[in-house]
């Protein structure tokens, strides 16, 4: 099954997280190819054969958001997404409130589906 699918937005996340632009370009470039899994587990890389599909033409759209499409062996649940993912980050200030600011992402693991995706991550109907 194909769906379209915002994978990523720019700005400061539910989690305090600031993502730029350029960020969002550089998971972009790494998502093609990543595995799609149908849980949230942090840690690294997890084990191929629980994985329920693959990203797939990823690439930011007009508005910096991270799009791709995801091509799922069966039906997903949610329709959340989550990046998991490793990189180099800063605190600064973004609106008057400290946010963690995220400089590089150094190596994305897979995407993870979730029914409270923090990015304004989402398969679209």
């Amino acid at each position: 099954m194909i769906y379209n699918a915002i994978i990523h937005e720019p700005g400061v996340n539910v989690n305090g997280r600031y993502y730029s632009p350029k960020v969002c370009e550089q998971i972009a470039k790494q998502l093609n190819g990543v595995l799609v899994f149908p849980d949230v587990k942090l840690g690294g890389k997890r084990d191929p054969k629980e994985a329920i599909g693959t990203v797939r033409y990823a690439e930011c759209d007009k508005n910096n958001r991270v799009v791709a499409v995801l091509d799922l062996n069966s039906t997903p649940l949610v329709m959340g997404l989550a990046i998991n993912a490793v990189g180099r980050t800063h605190l600064e200030q973004q609106h008057g409130k400290q946010v963690t600011a995220i400089d590089e992402i150094g190596q994305i693991f897979s995407v993870d589906l979730t029914d409270e995706p923090a990015s304004g991550d989402q398969i679209l109907p």
